[in-house]
């Protein structure tokens, strides 16, 4: 057999291991029942599976995690016993990435995107009014998306940037998609970064959700401000340089694009959409309250049966079949570095409590903390997702590895704001971090660097930051 039909086979093989495993965690965490030998377990096959496919970078540093924390337990006299628990720490995350992409198929199959088009075409008449409706779509969207988002919003919403004829559409675009995707990740149930801080800290997502859901909106208020106030300022004065005569869109450029926008066809109403979204926000809610279990199993529970419902009630069953075969035979191979580096990560700070690493780690935190007060620990707490996200470190693994200097007791912070305080930090790594996931999708639709796109988010970031900080303070 050929080298090429060879590496096809291994990619058969591990996209169906890998989807076999992440069946058997949900089945677990759906009964509740051997999670202490079945995920350990698991988490060990879907570092056997992806180790071998991950890129240099991800193999060297999950093999480095690895490493170091099975040498750090057998420093401290640990057991095997103790080594095979510490592989299912981060299972429960790493599946619910795997799923949460599922929720974006019947968005896809329902054609929804065409119905943003229309919204635009119909109710636009400035470009500071398609800002607005670009960055709330977002917004809305990344709440039960997630990642998903980006291209289909992007792909909704340029032919109605190109009717402007705005002088750096890429630009405009960028900036919209990329503040509405990120604040909802504060909140939203679907965004893993939520369920794996407060299942962490062990606060409530019903009980913080105002506060979170609160400095998201203000968070989006102040990108329009900010833009609002660039336009009227003349500082985006070239931006709009383009448009029509009477300062609205090219008509002549719009009527063509319309024409093709509507022979290309038509979605179904958005009403729907919002309905399956807050219907999903309000299965999460019932299930919390009923079974508890943590926000990131409630969530990786439900996302199959909430797609399959929502597929089915829109007649998209066929479809939906053929697109998460799709899913597990293309996007599930796609996570082995993903999958490695989480797992591993997960493995090395387990590892360290065992050890009683975690308990220094803890001390020389409270001594920082204590050094710089109540209101230098909280923004210590706010950057430091940030700087290790300039050395590409996703926000999950960096508070997983940190997490003995993040404890309520050791920065002296109640467990409320330390949620909140910890979300909002990574909040900005997604769209502020130049090796996360985010800008790199977001490069390759708007042809920009991932670089560039980072270092123009760092005034809206700032800012932002200022705000959460003074906001957090008030409620210390």
């Amino acid at each position: 057999m050929s080298r090429v039909g060879l590496g096809q086979r291994w990619d058969a093989v591990r996209a169906g291991a890998l989807a076999g495993l992440v069946l058997v965690q949900l089945a677990v965490m759906a009964a509740g029942i051997g999670e202490a030998s079945l995920t350990p377990a698991v988490g060990i096959g879907m570092v056997a599976f992806a180790l071998p496919s991950c890129g240099w970078a991800a193999r060297a540093l999950s093999a480095l995690l690895l490493a170091g924390g099975t040498l750090f337990l057998w420093r401290a006299g640990g057991s095997w016993t103790e080594a095979f628990a510490a592989f299912g720490t981060m299972v429960p995350v790493v599946v619910l990435f795997a799923v949460i992409p599922v929720l974006a198929l019947p968005v896809q199959l329902g054609g929804y995107g065409h119905s943003v088009a229309a919204l635009c075409r119909r109710r636009v008449r400035t470009p500071g009014q398609l800002y607005r409706v670009i960055s709330g779509l977002s917004y809305f969207l990344s709440a039960v998306l997630n990642l998903a988002t980006l291209p289909m919003v992007v792909t909704a919403v340029r032919d109605a940037v190109q009717q402007y004829r705005i002088a750096r559409p890429n630009r405009f675009l960028a900036s919209g998609v990329l503040h509405g995707f990120a604040l909802p990740t504060l909140w939203s149930p679907v965004a893993p970064i939520v369920g794996f801080v407060l299942d962490q800290t062990g606060v409530s997502w019903l009980r913080l959700f105002p506060l979170l859901c609160g400095l998201s909106l203000l968070g989006l208020a102040w990108d329009w401000l900010r833009h609002a106030a660039g336009t009227r300022w003349g500082r985006r004065a070239a931006v709009y340089a383009c448009t029509g005569a009477d300062g609205g869109p090219d008509r002549e450029a719009a009527a063509c694009e319309t024409a093709a926008a509507e022979a290309a066809g038509t979605g179904r109403p958005l009403w729907e959409l919002a309905l399956a979204v807050g219907l999903f926000l309000g299965a999460v809610s019932a299930m919390s309250l009923a079974i508890g279990g943590g926000l990131t199993r409630t969530v990786a529970v439900l996302v199959l049966p909430a797609a399959a419902v929502w597929v089915l009630a829109i007649g998209q069953g066929r479809g939906f079949w053929r697109a998460l075969r799709q899913h597990v035979q293309v996007k599930l191979p796609g996570m082995a570095n993903q999958a490695a580096v989480f797992v591993s990560a997960g493995y090395f700070a387990a590892c360290l409590q065992q050890a009683g690493v975690g308990a220094a780690i803890g001390e020389v935190a409270a001594r920082i903390a204590d050094a710089v007060g109540p209101s230098g620990a909280l923004a210590l707490v706010l950057a430091t997702p940030m700087a290790f996200a300039y050395a590409g470190m996703h926000p999950i693994v960096t508070l997983t590895l940190l997490l003995p200097a993040f404890r309520p007791d050791v920065v002296g912070l109640a467990p409320e704001l330390l949620a909140a305080a910890l979300l909002c930090g990574a909040m900005a790594t997604f769209v502020g971090g130049p090796f996360n996931a985010t800008l790199g999708v977001m490069a390759a639709l708007v042809n920009e660097s991932p670089f560039a796109l980072a270092r123009r988010r760092l005034p809206f970031l700032v800012g932002f930051e200022v705000l959460a900080y003074a906001v957090l303070r008030l409620g210390a």
